[in-house]
């Protein structure tokens, strides 16, 4: 099953960025939200690798948000967040046990959370 090659996602003021497919690659993808300029991008991309072999085998997937800004002086300076899920094939781990983890995340990174993790504290 693959992911559409236009993704709609809401952004923290719930307003919705439209990420579209600019270069299919091997093992993922690379979007482009079409509200973004050339010279300060907004992207997404999916990443899948697997190392090891047989039940010992771990598979990665890489989910990556970017966005750089340009400041007065013309420099660019780009923002990074990365959401990897490592998984032994062995089975031993669930789907079930990941979108545990999953929410997890999704439940911890409140506004005063993600605030205090900027400032250094863990």
């Amino acid at each position: 099953m693959s992911l559409s090659t236009t993704l709609s996602i809401a952004d923290h003021s719930a307003a919705t960025k439209t990420f579209v497919s600019v270069s299919p690659i091997v093992g993922g993808s690379n979007r482009l939200d079409s509200s973004s300029t050339l010279a300060a991008p907004r992207t997404m991309s999916i990443r899948h690798t697997s190392t090891g072999k047989g039940s010992s085998a771990v598979d990665r997937h890489l989910v990556q948000f970017q966005t750089t800004k340009v400041d007065a002086s013309g420099n660019p300076y780009t923002a990074t967040v990365n959401l990897t899920i490592a998984m032994a094939r062995s089975g031993a781990v669930t789907s079930a046990d990941v979108l545990d983890m999953i929410s997890f995340i999704k439940n911890f990174l409140t506004d005063a959370n993600v605030g205090s993790i900027l400032i250094g504290e863990s």
